[in-house]
């Protein structure tokens, strides 16, 4: 095949996979060594937040090629990745020689990451990648973007490389149709010019010529055993391997030079597609689970039927933690638990882990019912199981709702690491619910769509790349208003920076109006410059407060009794909180809640509006009585978070776990957004967490979502070592053992997210006693 045949053949192919209007493209010209290049810049429409960037670079032996070209390997990768393609028309070789080809594109990958945010691209999702030469400059940019040290790259993709400038095996005497021996000593020749037979070639020209290959970025390539560049791309790979790099190469049969692109029809080149498709979506572009994950509803398109059963997964530095909360409405347990047929009419969920996405290494399964009774096993190949097998680190908890059932689990990284998995650097999970209908039928339901027309869950495309990767520990202060006002912004920012905070909650003691003295401290000029330097910092500011007052004002007691609570003899009473079932009562809500959002605008979305401080003052009303106070106070927060939502989209609500509300709500469910915020206020600081309250927490992380739960401590809150009397202040006693004990009992269960009362820290405290530079010190210590 002549090299003008190869490129007409190229150039149709490009045409006709040329991307859908589902993206927009433009070419934008920048400069690039006293020049104008031109680049192509496809950009997909509508999404959401920031993407993966692929800077893809064409091949063509360095001699031909060009934007034309997108097509073949772009556009597949735009319909399935979403991401922001740069195409670089960089210098051919016949132009200029080495490094002109790539001086140009890395002024592309420049541009690129400085116009990251006018793209919509993630700085820290950057892909290259190129077939042949376009390969070999992805990999010399690689090196030369790390040698630089001023740009990330995320993943690189060199497919079938041209890297040896050097005869190698497979390219000494190829006699290959479409590259051989010939085409490639004349592609190296033009590209190396005088350089070209020396022994004064650059690494950065010919990256066979790299000696150090360790933190180069992790790579992905395929090649055909027969083809030119087969030898150079398994010692490229095999040297970052040996460099610690996380890399893979996939052999496939037969000599054809870009045989996915020339013969883009043909099984082998779908296979290379997809296995290129799932090396990038598992490094590049996963469902992050270490910061949280939540889907509401799995699918059963065989039945034609979808639920809202909601899957919930996240993962600490040692844990990998999901929750199923199961809608089922004709729940079928059977005894025993512990074969596959007697597993067979069981009601329950199932979870898969899986290290490769053909499912081609052991797999393992956990099936749970409803009573948590848990079977598990290995599969070596397709429904082949064994049995014998188990998790040996799974923990389970399992409740029977008046709606279905709750299952909530978790088990160690490291053995799933020790399964074959690389859970932080990507892996694969299948999440399915098995339900028995009225007729005896059992039906299927999966996390991930399929088209098939009957269950089979065994199989690569119903699992999810995810990467449990845990997000940092978020560690902050609640404080009141005061506490700020008496020490200034010079002090604020010195505990910012001695306790690494993350964010601070804003405080109001309970009074007639609790949330004046946080209006007033907002708008004041001083509460501005406090918001200023926490977003300077990097501080996000939340506000955290007993509302109920404010929300619902007492004088509407005379004109609307049935607002308000029902005590124990049956009198309606304005002392605290309200009648939590009454509608009516939520819509009087409005105006001030209205007036509460003109100025209360916490910079994570989170609410926390609070009933009041006070035991024994729930509702016992016909509608109400039948409700703990946790369900009461559940029942509010779900029609609250529903207004709150009218103002403010992406607002989340916080369900107090305290006092009285500190069981879990069993026969109420919470709404999508309302997260769990558990506050231990009547346990003893000189001993671990109690039993009782161990459980109550576990109760409520099966629940909530545990990926969203917030814990609220007290351990350096002087108002309550203080009785919340000032005239009874005491030097503050602080334990960092016990704050670094808790904070590992938290972490153990999946909490990411802590606080503490730093109340009455404040500039009289410090006169009386001292410095509390050891306290915010001792409490980021402990928290780390």
């Amino acid at each position: 095949m002549s090299l003008r045949l190869i490129t007409f053949s190229l150039a149709i192919l490009a045409a006709i996979s040329c991307p859908g209007k589902g993206y927009s493209s433009r070419t934008v010209r920048i400069a690039a060594e006293g020049r104008q290049m031109k680049m192509k810049v496809l950009r997909p429409n509508g999404i959401p937040g920031p993407a993966p960037g692929i800077l893809w670079i064409h091949g063509g032996g360095y001699m031909l090629g060009g934007t034309y070209m997108l097509g073949m390997t772009v556009a597949p990768m735009l319909a399935e990745t979403g991401a922001v393609v740069v195409f670089p028309d960089y210098r051919l070789a016949w132009q200029s020689s080495y490094p002109a080809a790539l001086d140009d594109c890395y002024a592309a990958l420049e541009w690129m990451f400085g116009h990251a945010d006018e793209l919509g691209i993630d700085r820290d999702r950057i892909v290259v990648g190129g077939e042949s030469a376009g390969g070999g400059l992805a990999v010399a940019l690689c090196i030369y973007a790390r040698d630089k040290g001023e740009i990330p790259i995320a993943l690189q993709l060199p497919l079938y490389p041209m890297l040896d400038c050097e005869d190698t095996p497979s390219s000494a005497d190829n006699h290959g149709r479409v590259w051989n021996t010939k085409r490639n000593h004349w592609g190296w020749r033009h590209y190396l010019g005088d350089a070209y037979g020396t022994d004064s070639v650059s690494k950065y020209s010919s990256p066979a010529r790299e000696t150090d290959y360790a933190g180069l970025p992790p790579c992905y390539t395929f090649v055909c055993e027969g083809e030119p560049f087969y030898e150079e791309t398994l010692s490229y790979v095999r040297n970052l391997q040996e460099a610690g790099v996380e890399a893979s190469v996939d052999v496939y049969p037969g000599n054809v030079h870009a045989f996915d692109m020339l013969q883009p029809g043909k099984e082998q080149s779908k296979q290379a597609r997809q296995c290129l498709m799932d090396a990038y979506q598992i490094r590049v572009d996963p469902v992050n689970v270490g910061s949280g994950f939540s889907s509401l509803g799995l699918h059963a398109p065989w039945s034609g039927l979808d639920n809202d059963t909601r899957f919930d997964a996240h993962c600490t530095a040692e844990r990998f933690f999901f929750r199923f909360e199961v809608s089922d409405s004709t729940l079928m347990l059977t005894e025993p638990f512990t074969k596959e047929r007697d597993v067979d009419p069981e009601d329950r969920v199932e979870i898969f882990f899986a290290a490769d996405a053909a499912l081609e290494q052991p797999y393992f399964c956990a099936e749970i019912d409803a009573m948590g009774r848990v079977m598990d096993y290995k599969a070596q190949f397709y429904r082949q199981f064994d049995f014998d097998w188990d998790f040996e680190t799974l923990d389970i908890r399992s409740e029977i709702t008046p709606w279905g059932y709750r299952v909530g689990g978790s088990v160690a990284l490291e053995e799933l690491r020790r399964l074959g998995l690389k859970p932080d650097q990507g892996c694969w999970i299948g999440v399915f619910q098995g339900e028995t209908a009225p007729g005896g039928e059992m039906l299927w339901y999966s996390l991930v769509p399929t088209d098939d027309v009957s269950p089979d869950f065994h199989q690569p495309k119903v699992f999810l790349p995810c990467r449990m990767k845990p997000a940092p520990q978020r560690k902050g202060v609640v404080v009141y208003p005061d506490d700020i006002l008496s020490l200034g912004l010079e002090e604020w920012e010195r505990r910012i920076d001695q306790a690494g905070l993350d964010v601070i909650g804003l405080h109001a003691a309970t009074s007639n109006d609790p949330v004046d003295t946080l209006e007033t401290f907002i708008r004041s000029a001083a509460g501005r410059d406090f918001l200023r330097l926490c977003e300077r910092k990097g501080v996000d500011v939340e506000y955290e407060l007993h509302a109920l007052e404010t929300l619902l004002p007492r004088s509407l007691f005379e004109s609307h009794p049935a607002f308000f609570r029902m005590d124990e003899a049956g009198a309606r009473i304005a002392d605290h909180n309200f009648c939590f079932t009454s509608r009516e009562a939520l819509e009087a809500m409005r105006p001030q809640l209205e007036r509460l959002l003109g100025w209360m605008r916490p910079t994570t979305h989170r609410y926390y509006l609070w009933p009041d401080d006070k035991q024994h003052k729930y509702c016992h009303c016909p509608q109400c009585a039948p409700f703990s106070p946790s369900e009461q106070t559940l029942i509010f927060e779900n029609r609250l978070l529903a207004m709150l939502r009218e103002y403010d989209p992406e607002a989340t609500l916080a369900h107090l776990a305290y006092h009285q509300t500190l069981p879990a709500p069993s026969q109420v469910r919470a709404q999508e957004g309302v997260f769990l915020e558990y506050a231990p206020i009547l346990r003893d600081y000189a001993d671990p967490l109690p039993e009782a309250e161990l459980t109550a927490l576990q109760d409520n992380l099966l629940a909530f979502p545990p990926a969203t739960q917030h814990i609220l401590e007290y351990w350096l809150d002087e108002s309550m070592q203080a009785r919340w009397k000032k005239a009874h202040l005491v030097p503050l006693v602080f334990d960092p053992a016990q704050v670094a004990r808790d904070a590992a009992l938290y972490r153990s269960l999946g909490a990411c997210d802590v606080t503490t009362f730093a109340t009455w820290l404040n500039g009289d405290y410090i006169a009386r006693f001292g410095p509390t530079d050891a306290l915010f010190r001792g409490y980021a210590a402990a928290l780390r």
